[in-house]
């Protein structure tokens, strides 16, 4: 992740992901932002409250307590037009990406910054 060279350094699970931790929100080389929080974790889908916007979609979601990966922005919820602003955002888990992207046939080998 820009600015954050050492992460994801895994990947979470409901069991190492808190509701309240702070997660980093991907920059996409723009100036970085400031943490979001985690509002939801379980089974296939998180949720966050922070300053993501569109143009984000498909970057990662890491949880910054753990440094490990949630997941990748996908969807805005209560979005304002016309800045496109959203309350909170949510999206799959980074298991449940692979497990799609796998039964589609992709071939994956995870990475993180740790080179596990």
């Amino acid at each position: 992740m820009m600015d954050h060279p050492t992460v994801p350094a895994g990947v979470a699970t409901p069991a190492t992901a808190r509701v309240g931790d702070p997660v980093l929100l991907n920059d996409l080389g723009a100036a970085s932002k400031p943490p979001g929080t985690l509002t939801y974790f379980a089974g296939d889908i998180y949720r966050l409250s922070g300053a993501v916007i569109p143009f984000d979609s498909g970057g990662p979601i890491v949880d910054e307590r753990t440094g490990e990966a949630l997941g990748l922005v996908s969807r805005g919820l209560n979005c304002q037009a016309p800045s496109l602003l959203c309350a909170e955002y949510e999206g799959p888990t980074v298991q449940d990406a692979m497990a799609l992207a796998q039964a589609k046939g992709f071939l994956l080998d995870l990475r993180t910054a740790g080179g596990d």
